[in-house]
């Protein structure tokens, strides 16, 4: 690599995770390098296994109200599926589960076998050979448990909590602590963690609860306390949601070894700390996520959800201003929410995660996570949207105040986002300055809703890990519903997930007139020190809705620009046309390559349509005009 290119990479590595990022990076790297980390847990007191669960413990559910609040025939049909060897895979597609210790490390397509005797901080992630890591840990994150759970609670039959302790004793067999790959992630092992802590407490009085299950239990949540906390700083150097999801792994497992094991209190004041450090360098303050993803600000919010209560039940509780970056989070959430269906806009990167599954709906649908934010933190949710009771039933909670009044017509946030309904429609567009790594390279990009149903949408993910063109293949600007000019890239790609020059964009006003016109006008500024300005003006009225970009730059620019649309529909429903003749491409599941695609649940996608207009940009000057019928 050129010394332009280290300077290049250099600072995109600073602007990304920051000097703090830096330094627990190289810290963690020194340490795998010189052998420093454990290759095996701590002696354990022996007061752990027989330790009894906490008074006032948040993971005890009062299964009266789980059996009064639960679809029995939605909740007993996906307990049999477990019980019979699946799992709701990244909660979307039913898949088998792992039956031998083996099969636990071992990966479900390629059949790779993870080495089960290799120290946790030598196992590759990135394995030609083995696949899509996540395929193997997807089971091992204990997901399919809850199901298991609320059939136990629900019919009071014994084989299903017989099944969670073969399986848990299965896993255990395969993968000892500290040892391959299924301990080789501590963001992965503290989302399995909180699945056994709330098994400890939906299976203690099950005829198949032995002392010494539950005793193996206790031991396996407090080697994964030390596993975690022993290598909490690569995850804090992420700056992401692998920091949340460690620092509220050992806050909860400090709180349920409280007095049993003297780590404990370290473990939990420790991560009190991080998490409300974390909180404020993730979350803005128009409640944006650091990740630029809806799914991933689930995911960091179930894990603030269940921080947040185990915080309480021992006295403490995140700060007000850190309640208040959530509380806005919570409030951007409600305003682009579906009322009828909970959906959000498919927006960012999107891994399938879903590490609270406390409820029987699907995974599209976000108002389980709304209800859990309102029970803990006291924020509100739109009146149209009805909370879970099924998440109130798991959580205690009794109240979720509504606001008593209609949604905003407008509402932006200063990280560069844009919410409008009128009518039937709603809008929501991302123009931001970036002060975090970019997730999707999306500059001006717009989702437009009808009914309640995407219509022009965002692609989403698919698979970080695949062979061509599918590892990562959606996240360029060219699958996002936004203007591409060939020859200039608004980003460039550096190594795995890392951008090298990211993307500028932000909104320059949003009006409504006296009819209920909405306009909203955003600039494209990634092109600003080539001498070319992009803006694009988004117009809502009457049921229909039409997207102006224009093009301004030097006569000498002869490019080619292309408007790109991802139709979840009737692609005849927009029509582009132009200052310059416009050329019209529709790719619907293209098979060469990744036009035409929409993945909502991770590792699956389905047939769309991709309309691609392109013109001539000439004498530095273009127009194109997106209409979309009503």
């Amino acid at each position: 690599m050129s010394s332009r290119g280290v300077l290049g990479l250099a600072g995109a590595l600073w602007r990304s995770y920051g000097t703090h990022g830096l330094v627990q990076r190289a810290l963690y790297e020194a340490r795998k390098r010189t052998g420093r980390y454990r290759r095996k847990p701590l002696e354990t007191p022996a007061a752990v296994g027989a330790a009894d669960i906490p008074a006032s413990w948040p993971f005890v559910v009062d299964a009266d109200r789980v059996r009064e609040s639960t679809d029995h025939d939605e909740a007993t049909a996906r307990a049999q599926r477990v019980l019979g060897g699946e799992h709701q895979a990244f909660r979307w597609t039913w898949t088998p589960l792992p039956r031998t210790p083996v099969e636990w490390r071992t990966h479900p397509v390629s059949r790779y076998e993870y080495g089960v005797g290799v120290p946790w901080y030598l196992v590759g992630h990135y394995n030609r050979d083995a696949g899509d890591v996540k395929d193997v840990w997807e089971p091992a994150r204990f997901g399919w448990a809850y199901d298991l759970m609320r059939g136990w609670m629900i019919t009071g039959d014994d084989a299903y909590a017989r099944a969670f302790w073969e399986r848990f004793e299965n896993f255990m067999d395969g993968n000892p602590p500290f040892l391959g790959v299924q301990w080789s992630c501590g963001q992965e092992t503290s989302i399995r963690a909180m699945a056994w802590l709330w098994a400890e407490c939906a299976f203690r009085n099950a005829p198949s609860s032995s002392a010494e299950r539950l005793a193996r239990l206790r031991q396996a949540l407090v080697w994964s306390g030390d596993r975690v906390d022993d290598a909490i700083g690569y995850a804090l150097a992420q700056r992401n949601n692998h920091g949340l999801s460690e620092a509220t792994g050992i806050i909860v497992l400090g709180a349920r070894f409280l007095g049993v094991d003297p780590r404990a209190e370290g473990w939990m004041g420790r991560g009190h700390a991080l998490l409300e450090r974390q909180v404020l360098d993730q979350f803005g303050d128009d409640g944006w996520y650091v990740q630029h993803s809806f799914n991933y600000m689930r995911l960091a919010l179930e894990q603030l959800v269940v921080a947040q209560r185990v915080l309480a039940s021992r006295g403490r509780s995140l700060s007000l201003p850190q309640r208040a970056r959530i509380a806005a989070a919570a409030a951007l959430l409600g305003d682009v929410m579906t009322g009828e269906h909970g959906r959000v806009p498919n927006h960012g990167a999107n891994d399938g995660a879903y590490v609270l599954p406390i409820s029987t709906a699907n995974y599209l649908d976000f108002r389980p996570l709304l209800t859990s934010v309102s029970a803990t933190f006291g924020s509100s949710i739109p009146e149209d949207i009805a909370p879970s009771d099924e998440v109130l039933a798991w959580l205690g909670g009794d109240v979720v105040r509504a606001e008593r009044r209609p949604r905003s017509l407008v509402r932006s946030g200063s990280s560069g986002w844009v919410v409008a309904r009128v009518g039937d429609v709603m809008l929501f567009a991302r123009a931001g300055r970036y002060t975090s790594r970019p997730s999707h390279i999306d500059p001006l990009h717009v989702d437009v809703w009808v009914h309640g149903r995407p219509v022009v949408t965002d692609a989403g993910t698919y698979r970080y890990w695949a062979a061509p063109p599918w590892a990562n293949g959606l996240v360029d600007a060219e699958h996002h519903n936004t203007l591409t000019i060939e020859g200039m890239p608004v980003a460039l790609r550096g190594p795995r997930y890392l951008w090298l020059r990211w993307p500028s964009a932000h909104v320059v006003a949003t009006t409504t007139d006296a009819l209920g016109v909405v306009r909203i006008e955003l600039a494209n500024d990634s092109w600003s020190t080539e001498g070319v300005q992009h803006r694009r003006v988004c117009q809502i009225e009457n049921g229909a809705f039409t997207v102006i970009d224009e093009i301004r730059a030097s006569p000498s620019l002869n490019a080619r620009a292309t408007v790109h649309w991802l139709i979840d529909g009737d692609a005849r429903a927009v029509e582009v046309t132009g200052s310059q003749p416009v050329a019209m491409e529709l790719l619907s599941g293209d098979t060469r390559g990744t036009f035409g695609w929409i993945s909502e649940g991770y590792a699956d996608k389905r047939v769309a349509t991709s309309v691609r207009a392109s013109a001539v940009i000439e004498q530095g000057r273009l127009r194109l005009i997106s209409t979309f019928g009503p």
